[in-house]
């Protein structure tokens, strides 16, 4: 709803035409002209001259009645389908953290054909750490063509998306801050990624980027609305509504959605807020960590803990420790369900979403069990249930994770509503 009516020039009504053409093939697969002209109410001069476009441009192929469509035509079968073309443009995402770089190749339909994970410690220069993004991207572009020759051989590159934990200025594609890289500040992310690979580069927060990819690949899509939990280094959570994302508005993003500091699990642990019993104090990735090694401090001398007498504490071997029924790692389990429950419990009651998708590194760790305690602690809702009953939580299962996956959906999303256009020299390439 619209508090105040809005003026189009032409130029937003093409867009709009064209995203709702390209939304539609990538949502449906093959659909015939006809069935465009029906599902977007436009006429077939419309439609026309917009697949004439898209044609050139080489989003769009011809599929000659290979593919059956998923939306019939109401007077038989048609010989000519249209498709998202997945083999003619790549799309690269890379998604920078505090401690890992992670690359993944997609197709314009969402597939992933190659994804690569890089350790990169917080204190390495800001350069290097650009430098081994830039290789990792490379690096799973090589891989697809070599891989897959004959299908990527002549595949050009779309664009790049790069998906940024910690506050971002996506206005002028830099990076602002990010936690735990103290040496990292004011980085110009999109200028240098365009200057390496001269391709147009979209620049976000890694929750929004997510929230974009569960949208367009992911468990929530073809829903009006949902919420994206993300339970990493940090807890925040993001929303579509009314097929919206809801963008913060002149702050930059990262700085809202936290809900790190704005829920209490009431602990006396000290937040870096300042606050004590902060969520962030307990089911984020590095606090994990933290109360492990708390853990086999106190349980030193009582012989518990046989696992780490030959693994360091990580994320990794926690993982690891669980599969072995170490009871450490599972005590740890059941605290982490317990406060996941609170994130989530939180984000139900706040938005009334069909839909809680959670993700995040964190959630690699509590796994399927947590998820089921978390669902039983929203029928815990005592008279509130009837209201939120209807609420589906879910864990992503987007690979290699929801954030990386989404930086490539940025540039894949920014191309097909217009905002980036294709230049002519990546067409004839």
């Amino acid at each position: 709803m619209r508090l105040s009516p809005i003026a189009e020039m032409p130029a937003d009504i093409r867009r709009h035409n064209r995203y709702a053409v390209l939304s539609l093939l990538r949502e449906h697969g093959a659909l015939s002209k006809s069935d465009l002209v029906g599902l977007t109410a436009r006429t077939s001069t419309t439609i026309s001259s917009i697949l004439d476009v898209l044609l050139e441009e080489g989003l769009v192929r011809l599929t000659d009645g290979e593919d059956p469509p998923v939306v019939e035509a109401s007077r038989g079968r048609p010989s000519t389908y249209y498709r998202l073309s997945s083999t003619r443009w790549l799309a690269a995402g890379i998604q920078i953290a505090s401690d890992t770089v992670t690359g993944v190749v997609l197709t314009l339909d969402g597939q992933v054909l190659c994804s690569e994970r890089l350790s990169v410690p917080p204190n390495l220069p800001t350069q290097d750490v650009l430098k081994a993004a830039a290789t990792v991207i490379t690096s799973t572009l090589e891989q697809t063509v070599q891989n897959q020759p004959e299908q990527y051989g002549r595949a050009n590159l779309l664009g790049i998306g790069v998906a940024l934990e910690g506050i971002v200025d996506v206005p002028n594609g830099s990076s602002i801050s990010m936690p735990y890289r103290t040496a990292w500040r004011d980085v110009l992310i999109k200028s240098y990624f365009e200057e390496q690979f001269g391709v147009p580069v979209v620049v976000d927060w890694r929750v929004y980027a997510a929230t974009l990819a569960e949208a367009c690949y992911g468990s929530a899509r073809g829903l009006s609305d949902f919420a994206y939990l993300n339970v990493d280094t940090g807890v925040a959570v993001s929303t579509v509504i009314a097929g919206m994302l809801v963008r913060s508005s002149e702050q930059p993003s990262g700085s809202t959605g936290e809900l790190s500091h704005a829920i209490s699990v009431g602990g006396s642990r000290l937040c870096y807020c300042g606050n004590t019993g902060c969520l962030d104090t307990e089911i984020t990735t590095h606090m994990l960590v933290t109360q492990l090694r708390e853990m086999l401090t106190v349980g030193q001398w009582h012989g518990v803990g046989q696992f780490w007498q030959t693994h360091e504490p990580s994320l990794d071997n926690m993982i690891l420790a669980l599969q072995q029924n170490d009871a450490l790692t599972l005590q740890l389990r059941n605290r982490f369900s317990q406060n996941l429950s609170i994130a989530v419990n939180s984000t139900i009651l706040l938005f009334n979403a069909n839909m809680i998708v959670v993700g995040g590194g964190a959630l690699r760790f509590g796994g399927a069990e947590a998820l089921d305690y978390v669902r039983r602690g929203a029928q815990r809702l005592t008279i509130l249930h009837s209201l939120f009953s209807a609420t589906k939580i879910v864990a992503s299962t987007l690979e290699p994770d929801p954030a990386t996956v989404g930086a490539a959906t940025l540039i894949i999303q920014a191309v097909m509503d217009g905002r980036v256009a294709i230049s002519e020299s990546q067409i004839k390439q």
